[in-house]
C-alpha cells in the first residue's frame, strides 16, 4: 500500500509540474482511512484474479459465476535453527555490531529453494525479543528476492515454553481445554455466503448453530466485553481499565486457575480495542501482533503467506506444545480480514480456518469446548444504513461443541439452539464448563442448562437492546 500511495503522490507532482509549462504548479491530494482502515478504501476488483477478456470461472451445479480472489506469494522463508545448531548466547553488543550476520547464524533463510549466506544481502530483520533464544516470532526481508520492488519478506513463529514458576501449579489433568475462533466482524449471512467449507465442516463435526444469537452492542467493545468477562461495557475506557472490580477477563481466571493462555489476533491495528486497549496478560499470543507489523501486503499478506495462517500456525504450536506437556489450555484466536467494507477478505478466511478446525475438532472431542463466532455484523460503511446492514450487524455467528461424553450438555445445546440468546450467555458457557458454576438471570444464563421459555422472542432477553429486537419484528 505504501509503494502505490508513494507512486501516486510523485505522479501527480509530475503532471502538475508538466502542466504548468515551467510555472510552480500544485497538486492538492486528500488522504484518508475509513472504519476499515486501508482494508476498506479498495473496490472489490482490487482482491479479484483476473481472468482474461471474457473468460469466466463457473460452478457446474449452481451455474454461478466463481470469482477467483487473490492470493499471498511465499518468495522467501525463514526457519528457527535447532539448539545444537545456534552459536551460543546471542550478545546486544554483537547485534549492534552485525545484525544480519547474527540472523544467519541464529536461522535459515531462503530465497525461492536458494539458502541466502550473504550478510548484506538482509536489508530489514526483526525478531520478538532481544536475543534469538527467546524470540518466539521472527521476521526477514531479503534485497533482489521475488518480485517485489524493496524484495521478498518471510516470517515464522514457534512456541518457547515458559521458565519455571511462570505458570500457576494446576489441580489435575483433567481439566477440560477451550478453544475460542473469533471472526471480527462477520454476520451470519455473510459467514454463509463466504466460508461455505468451514461452515459444512461444523455441521458435519456436529456443532450446534445457534440462529438467533444477538449482538448486545453496535461494536467489538460491548459484545466482547459480555463475551469475556459477563460484563457490561458503560464506557470505552472501562475496556483497558486495570481494576479488576470493574472487568474480569477470563483469561485471567484461567491462568489463576494453572491454564496455559492464548490470545492473539491476525492484524496489526494499533488502537485495537480488544488487544491493545486490554493489553490481555496471557502466557502467549503477543508476538502476532508485532509480527503482523513488519510487512503487508493485500489481501492480508503477511511475509509472503496469509496473516490468517500465521496466527492458526502459530495457535497450533501453542496447543501442540502445551498438550504434550499434559497441561490445561485455553486459546483465543481472533481473524480481522472481514474488517473492510466489500464483504471480499472474509472469503479469504475459509481455506485457512477450514485446515485448522479440520485438524484440532478430532483431536480434541474428549475434553474441549470450541466455540466458532463472530461479535457482531459488519457496523459501518454505507450498507448499515440499509435494513438488511442493520440486521447483519446484530446477527453475529455462533457455532459450539462440547465433548462427545456430555451427553446432557449436548442436549442442552440443541433445546436452546432455536431461543435468542447472547454473548452474556456464552460467556456464562465458558464458565459452566470450565468451572462448574453459571449463572441465571433474565439476561445471562449458561446454555449448557435448557433457556426459559421467554427466550422464544427477542425481549425476552433483558441484554438484547430494544432496537435490535425492533429490527425481527414482523413488519420488518
Amino acid at each position: 500500500a505504501g509503494e502505490s500511495l508513494s507512486r501516486f503522490l510523485l505522479l501527480g507532482a509530475n503532471k502538475a509540474r508538466q502542466s504548468s509549462a515551467g510555472r510552480s504548479g500544485v497538486f492538492n491530494a486528500y488522504l484518508f482511512a475509513t472504519q476499515g482502515l486501508d482494508l476498506a478504501i479498495p473496490s472489490q476488483r482490487e482482491y479479484v484474479t483476473p481472468l482474461g477478456a471474457g473468460r469466466t470461472k463457473v460452478d457446474k451445479s449452481s451455474g454461478e459465476v466463481l470469482l477467483s480472489l487473490k492470493s499471498c506469494k511465499a518468495e522467501a522463508r525463514v526457519e528457527f535453527r535447532s539448539a545444537r545448531e545456534g552459536k551460543g548466547i546471542y550478545r546486544n553488543e554483537e547485534s549492534a555490531a552485525s545484525p544480519s550476520r547474527v540472523f544467519l547464524d541464529y536461522f535459515e533463510i531462503f530465497c525461492g529453494n536458494s539458502a541466502v549466506t550473504d550478510p548484506s544481502a538482509l536489508t530489514e530483520t526483526w525478531m520478538s525479543a532481544e536475543t534469538p533464544d527467546l524470540s518466539e516470532a521472527v521476521c526477514v526481508r531479503i534485497n533482489g528476492c521475488g518480485t517485489r520492488e524493496k524484495g521478498a519478506s518471510a516470517c515464522n513463529t514457534r512456541i518457547l515454553p515458559l521458565k519455571e514458576g511462570r505458570l500457576t501449579p494446576y489441580a489435575n489433568t483433567s481439566m477440560p481445554n477451550l478453544l475460542v475462533v473469533m471472526i471480527d466482524p462477520i454476520s451470519r449471512p455473510l459467514f454463509r455466503q463466504s466460508l461455505p467449507k468451514t461452515r459444512q465442516l461444523l455441521i458435519d463435526a456436529g456443532f450446534t448453530a445457534f440462529d438467533n444469537y444477538t449482538a448486545v452492542g453496535d461494536n467489538s467493545g460491548p459484545n466482547q466485553a459480555a463475551l469475556y468477562s459477563g460484563q457490561a461495557l458503560s464506557t470505552r475506557q472501562d475496556i483497558s481499565s486495570q481494576d479488576k472490580r470493574k472487568f474480569r477477563w477470563i483469561w485471567d481466571d484461567l491462568r489463576d486457575a494453572g491454564y496455559a493462555t492464548y490470545k492473539a489476533e491476525d492484524g496489526c491495528i494499533r488502537n485495537s480495542n480488544m488487544v491493545q486497549s486490554i493489553g490481555p496478560r496471557t502466557s502467549h499470543g503477543s508476538v502476532i501482533h508485532e509480527m503482523s507489523c513488519f510487512d503487508f501486503e493485500r489481501p492480508n499478506c503477511i511475509g509472503g503467506q496469509e496473516a490468517a495462517r500465521h496466527l492458526t500456525s502459530h495457535a497450533t504450536q501453542f496447543i501442540d506444545r502445551y498438550s504434550q506437556a499434559g497441561r490445561p489450555w485455553s486459546a483465543f484466536i481472533s481473524f480481522i480480514d472481514s474488517h473492510e467494507d466489500t464483504h471480499m477478505l472474509a472469503a479469504t478466511l475459509d481455506d485457512p480456518l477450514h485446515s485448522f478446525l479440520s485438524e484440532m475438532v478430532p483431536r480434541f472431542l474428549d475434553n474441549t469446548l470450541i466455540a466458532v463466532l463472530s461479535d457482531h455484523g459488519l457496523h459501518y460503511s454505507t450498507y448499515l444504513e440499509s435494513l438488511r446492514g442493520k440486521k447483519d450487524r446484530a446477527q453475529p455467528v455462533l457455532f459450539l461443541k462440547v465433548p462427545d461424553h456430555a451427553d446432557a450438555a449436548s442436549r442442552a445445546l440443541q433445546a436452546n439452539k432455536h431461543m435468542w440468546t447472547t454473548p452474556f450467555d456464552v460467556h456464562a458457557t465458558f464458565r459452566h464448563f470450565l468451572f462448574g458454576s453459571a449463572n441465571y438471570s433474565a439476561a445471562t444464563s449458561s446454555l449448557l442448562t435448557q433457556l426459559s421459555q421467554d427466550r422464544r422472542v427477542c425481549n425476552g432477553s433483558e441484554a438484547i437492546p430494544k432496537r435490535f429486537c425492533d429490527l425481527f419484528l414482523p413488519n420488518q
